[in-house]
């Protein structure tokens, strides 16, 4: 197939994931959450990189393409309620794509979440629950009310949304073939994703081969995420010709003031990538991904509405009454 046919299978109109629907996995068109994003998300040339800016889609991150495939795919199911934990990127795109007449979705975040993460959350579409053990009283809420968990580690339907990333960057790269993809990791969903997405377009004959993906963590106090999936994204990589890279607090803060001093502001976790490519300075064609926007830690103002829509819960008895006072109704 060339490029050409490929071209005649996008809906051409469209900016969000929707604009592949007929790549992805088959949702119902009455069940398709609109996520507003009216154009794609820039591909900026960044040093030796071309950078795909992630960070300046509506939501903030690149998060808003699983939320808004998954969120999607519940309806369909006539699924009425959901759980999600979130260090606060995932939250504020599942605001974006609930609606709360139709799905309502328990979000539960540290209580150390960013003031400005909070202030960005519509609070109207979801139910924020702060914690000091989010992913634990998460889990909890999840299996004692059977209620399925969006987390990216345990909900495929995460992967099939990141697919649009991986067709997307081909699209904004057709004249010029990608050989290395960076991106910081967490699950690997949004990694698996973008593989996927380019093995439909070998299988479709549209290219030959998938560029190297290398995928970005970090053990420091700067980044979000642990070491519980690292084999999985090294798989993922490994599969693809590419390899794990771990970046360290100082290559991330050494990265930051250098493209601050050019103007340019992102999260930490997208300075540990673009600090990977730089490190690793791999031929050929390489995008590196800022997955997400520097959120400001410093403290903001919450209006009333918000300081109205948070809920707070320490034990197993705090989320049974919050849940129950929700699902009830």
């Amino acid at each position: 197939m060339s490029t050409k046919r490929f071209d005649e299978i996008v809906e051409s109109q469209r900016y969000d994931i929707w604009r592949y629907s007929k790549l992805l996995q088959t949702v119902d068109p009455r069940s398709k959450i609109e996520s507003n994003q009216t154009s794609w998300t820039p591909l900026e040339k960044i040093g030796k990189c071309l950078v795909k800016r992630e960070d300046k889609s509506v939501t903030g991150s690149h998060k808003f393409r699983s939320l808004v495939y998954q969120v999607s795919s519940l309806k369909e199911k006539g699924v009425g309620a959901a759980v999600l934990s979130s260090s606060g990127n995932a939250a504020i795109s599942a605001s974006y794509s609930a609606n709360p007449d139709e799905i309502r979705i328990f979000v539960f975040l540290s209580n150390k979440t960013a003031p400005s993460k909070l202030a960005a959350l519509k609070t109207e579409n979801v139910i924020p629950v702060l914690s000091s053990r989010p992913l634990r009283l998460a889990k909890y809420a999840a299996a004692k009310f059977k209620l399925p968990d969006l987390r990216p580690s345990v909900d495929p339907d995460a992967a099939i949304g990141f697919q649009s990333l991986g067709f997307e960057i081909f699209e904004q790269t057709a004249d010029k073939p990608v050989d290395n993809i960076f991106s910081f990791a967490t699950s690997g969903a949004s990694l698996k994703g973008v593989l996927g997405a380019y093995k439909k377009l070998i299988e479709l004959k549209v290219i030959d081969k998938a560029p190297k993906l290398y995928g970005v963590h970090s053990s420091g106090e700067l980044t979000v995420g642990g070491d519980k999936h690292l084999k999985t994204i090294e798989k993922i990589c490994q599969e693809s010709g590419g390899a794990l890279f771990e970046i360290s607090d100082q290559e991330i803060l050494s990265t930051r003031d250098k493209l601050a001093a050019e103007g340019i502001i992102s999260s930490n976790e997208s300075m540990a990538s673009f600090a990977a490519a730089d490190r690793l300075k791999p031929e050929g064609n390489t995008v590196v991904i800022f997955t997400g926007k520097l959120w400001k830690d410093k403290p903001v103002e919450k209006s009333p509405e918000i300081s109205r829509g948070l809920r707070q819960a320490e034990s197993f008895d705090d989320v049974d009454r919050i849940m129950d006072e929700y699902l009830a109704n």
